[in-house]
């Protein structure tokens, strides 16, 4: 059995390591984020293609016609949006330091680079299931 000490040292190494890596962990974390909106989203597109214009082209033409396709339109940008951005939360964009840093400020960097991925993950996960609510304008008043 560990002393206090031995567990105080473990969880102070864990604590530590959760610092130094806190930008992969959400990279990898909206990485698989990513993973899942794109096939969430790609599910509901496929029934859109198969499914919609059938569905639209039966009906006679109308207002309410057009609204449904703008709405439609509008939730593929954002779907297509909440992609982009959980790419952007995975990958980011390289930065170039044409100077030397300090230990502190790549610390810093780090720590902004972590908090700009989790926002756009953020972003897209919300954006993603906005996005679902297509589905309903489909069956709006004629």
């Amino acid at each position: 059995m560990p002393t206090e000490q031995e567990e105080a040292l473990y969880w102070a190494g864990k604590a530590s390591d959760a610092h130094r890596n806190v930008q992969d962990t959400v990279q990898t974390s909206a990485g698989k984020w990513q993973a899942a909106i794109a096939a969430f989203l790609g599910a509901y597109a496929t029934v859109g293609f198969v499914v919609g214009p059938t569905t639209l082209a039966s009906h006679p033409p109308s207002g309410w016609k057009v609204a449904i396709v703008i709405i439609l339109g509008l939730a593929g940008l954002i779907g297509l949006c909440a992609v982009i951005l959980a790419n952007r939360a995975a990958a980011g964009f390289p930065r170039i330091v044409d100077q030397p840093i300090t230990g502190p400020q790549m610390a810093a960097a780090a720590l902004d680079g972590a908090r700009q991925s989790r926002k756009y993950l953020r972003t897209a996960v919300w954006l993603a299931a906005f996005s679902r609510f297509r589905r309903p304008a489909e069956r709006l008043p004629w």
